[in-house]
């Protein structure tokens, strides 16, 4: 995971051991766009994206990860 200016870039394997520093990088207020750029991704790490699409931009890379943000219905 990097961060540039107000931007989480994902691009490597987030496994269920980062989930850790996944939440606190999501969960910082200056970033306000988080960018997925891999398909390796634990569906602990997943859900917790789902979460915060609803506050944040969520920009996906990857056609198969996409179609899961694209049935996202926030009421």
């Amino acid at each position: 995971m990097i961060i540039k200016e107000n931007r989480l870039i994902i691009a490597e394997e987030i496994t269920d051991e980062s989930l850790d520093k996944l939440i606190q990088n999501i969960n910082n207020d200056e970033i306000e766009v988080i960018q997925i750029d891999t398909d390796n991704i634990s569906s602990l790490c997943l859900q917790q994206l789902f979460c915060i699409a609803k506050d944040k931009k969520v920009e996906v890379n990857n056609s198969f990860i996409a179609k899961f943000f694209e049935n996202i219905n926030y009421i």
